[in-house]
């Protein structure tokens, strides 16, 4: 009875994965080998990131650390940004605009914070942050993505609430609230909000003054996709 309660829901699942796009399926393969070997402490070690890592010139780990996850929240905020990517940023973007895109966040954001941990260790001699803080996943690939979906859809609502809708434009504050809350109880490790913060950055920075269009001027000066709107 259990496998024929479940035989729809498998259906289901594998009918989506045949009609999705191909950047869905690449990165979920990615994803959940990557949260397979992260089970091994040795290959987490081996391909996670830490300033002292980078100091050391082990550049390589700059295009491993984001292949491994070890937190469900995290993971389940990752599958649903692939959704989001493979069904709205790549068909418009195309493949090589939206992989550099997330390749530019993702890379530039833990550049960014192995060089508050050196700084941090230069300046305080505390070596925890610099030696100790593991930076892995794809959690500022992950911001990301919505803010370019708060680029491109602003005022699509996502959840309506008893006091307002949540729409496109509230994901990046939304995302930072969240994980805020779960690092306060421990459910997420304390680096993500540098990924966060660093992700939706360097990702406004990119859509805003540096994103290439066809025939058009760099960027996007519109009102709705202003610095200050993240405050809301």
């Amino acid at each position: 009875m259990v496998f024929l309660s479940m035989s729809p829901q498998t259906n289901s699942v594998a009918l989506y994965l045949k009609q999705s796009r191909l950047l869905f399926r690449i990165g979920l393969c990615i994803v959940l080998l990557g949260g397979i070997l992260s089970l091994s402490e040795v290959i987490f070690e081996l391909f996670s990131l830490t300033g002292h890592d980078l100091v050391h010139f082990e550049l390589w780990r700059l295009f491993t650390h984001f292949t491994i996850e070890t937190n469900i929240f995290a993971f389940i905020l990752l599958v649903w940004n692939l959704h989001q990517v493979a069904s709205l940023i790549e068909p418009n973007w195309g493949m090589f605009e939206t992989i550099k895109y997330l390749g530019i966040v993702q890379i530039g954001s833990s550049l960014l914070i192995t060089i508050v941990a050196l700084l941090t260790f230069v300046i305080t001699v505390n070596d925890t942050f610099f030696f100790r803080t593991y930076i892995f996943g794809l959690l500022s690939a992950c911001s990301a993505v919505c803010v370019a979906m708060k680029q491109y859809l602003p005022d699509s609502v996502l959840l309506t609430t008893p006091i307002g809708h949540i729409k496109n434009t509230h994901l990046p504050s939304c995302i930072l609230v969240t994980a805020s809350f779960l690092v306060g109880f421990g459910f997420l490790r304390w680096v993500s909000l540098l990924q966060i913060l660093s992700g939706i950055q360097i990702s406004w920075i990119y859509l805003r003054f540096l994103q290439p269009h066809n025939g058009e001027p760099r960027g996007d000066p519109s009102e709705h996709f202003a610095w200050a709107t993240y405050a809301i």
